[in-house]
């Protein structure tokens, strides 16, 4: 009955097979549970109506992957948890420029038919009070989202910024995350005011 009955694997163990022939035990000697592990180059998955064999897993050096003929590029495990790539301001920053420039950049390697999650934060200063900040994401070269953040005097001025992107293209991604400033010197300095300013970003690989 499928999804009820139950297969258990006999053993069979001698040196033609690969094994050692001190263990060889009768063919309908079932292996011990929990102690014996059974070899194959993949297993098939199979349902009542479909036969076939275009859905199984499979081993390929390190990884192990999950294939349907639906798919022409196997997924590994390690691509199945997703993926995760961080990048932050680690040194003093200044921008003083009106027109975007690069802050953070991220780069990430997906599989086809997934999409990415990405959030970044930042806290600033300015050398001047009352001037606003704007900050952008941009996937390869593309403006998502952005947020305009006014510094009116200390300690500073936070925001941030969270976007899902929705079914991206296999490959190399270029997430960025841009800034720049009406008037004054932007700041974010890590090093100097570690306790008030900070710009980061993330950016996570996940299934549609």
């Amino acid at each position: 009955m499928p999804g009820t009955d139950r297969v258990q694997v006999v053993k069979r163990e001698s040196a033609a097979l690969g094994g050692s022939a001190a263990d060889d035990l009768p063919f309908d000697a079932p292996i011990a549970p929990q102690q014996d592990a059974i070899e194959c180059a993949g297993v098939y998955l199979q349902d009542a109506a479909n036969r076939d064999q275009n859905v199984y897993v499979d081993r390929s050096g390190a990884d192990l992957r999950l294939r349907d003929q639906n798919v022409t590029t196997p997924t590994t495990l390690s691509q199945l948890r997703g993926q995760t790539v961080f990048a932050e301001v680690a040194a003093d920053t200044s921008i003083t420029s009106a027109t975007f420039v690069d802050l953070l950049t991220a780069v990430i390697t997906t599989l086809g038919g997934t999409k990415l999650l990405i959030n970044c934060s930042f806290a600033l200063s300015n050398s001047s009070a009352n001037t606003t900040h704007h900050f952008r994401i941009t996937v390869d070269g593309v403006a998502k989202r952005g947020a305009g953040v006014r510094y009116t005097n200390t300690p500073g001025a936070a925001g941030g910024i969270a976007i899902v992107v929705a079914s991206v293209a296999a490959g190399a991604h270029t997430v960025k995350l841009q800034a720049r400033v009406d008037s004054g010197t932007l700041r974010i300095r890590p090093v100097t005011a570690p306790d008030d300013e900070h710009a980061s970003l993330v950016v996570q690989e996940l299934p549609n």
